[in-house]
Formats: C-alpha cells, sequence, structure tokens
C-alpha cells in the first residue's frame, strides 16, 4: 500500500510512514506558501492512497494589511529575514503571497 502526495498536479515522494499528510503540508508549505491553506482530499485508488493539495482560488491577500495575514489570520513583524523584507517592498504578504492593501491598519 503506498501513499502518493499530490500537490496542484505534481506527484511528491512519500516523506515516511510517520509523517502525517498535516505534517507534509506544513513542511511543504515552507516552500510553497499556498499549501497552508489548500484544500486537501483523500482517496483510495487500489492499494494506494492518495492525498491531493490543491491551492484555493480567490481568498489569497483579500484582506491582508501590513502586519496582518487576513488568510491565516495572524500578525507578523515587519522585520526578519531579506526575502520577508524583500516582499513587504513589493506590497505582498510575506505569509500567504497575496496582494497587501493599501491600508496600514492591522487586524487582529
Amino acid at each position: 500500500m503506498a501513499r502518493k502526495f499530490i500537490v496542484d498536479g505534481t506527484e511528491y515522494p512519500d516523506p515516511g510512514a510517520n509523517v502525517t499528510p498535516e505534517q507534509f503540508r506544513q513542511t511543504m508549505a515552507v516552500f510553497k506558501a499556498e499549501l497552508s491553506n489548500a484544500d486537501m482530499t483523500t482517496e483510495t485508488v487500489g492499494e494506494d492512497t492518495i492525498y491531493r493539495f490543491k491551492k484555493r482560488v480567490g481568498t489569497k491577500g483579500a484582506d491582508c494589511r501590513l502586519g496582518y495575514c487576513a488568510t491565516q489570520k495572524l500578525n507578523y513583524g515587519g522585520g526578519g529575514s531579506l526575502a520577508t523584507k524583500g516582499k513587504l517592498e513589493k506590497g505582498i504578504c510575506p505569509i500567504c503571497g497575496g496582494k497587501l492593501s493599501q491600508s496600514t491598519n492591522s487586524k487582529g
């Protein structure tokens, strides 16, 4: 019985039986931020279990503001890595990758 992990049509190797699908999602979200809120479906084909992750459409960055990611509903600091600072300078939410609204008021 094999496990298959498919992210937006791309199959990734099984990270091991001790890794849950949620742990796979969290680990991969470091590299593909859209996985942090992706929809997951599970299906069985023969003896294989297939976990499909598909990013949600239309919600990313909808109400994100400097210091607050609406997609993940969490506050974040403006400092951090050069990559984070670069995203903020371009008006991109460093958590979900969505466009930051022009308002600088943070929610939370």
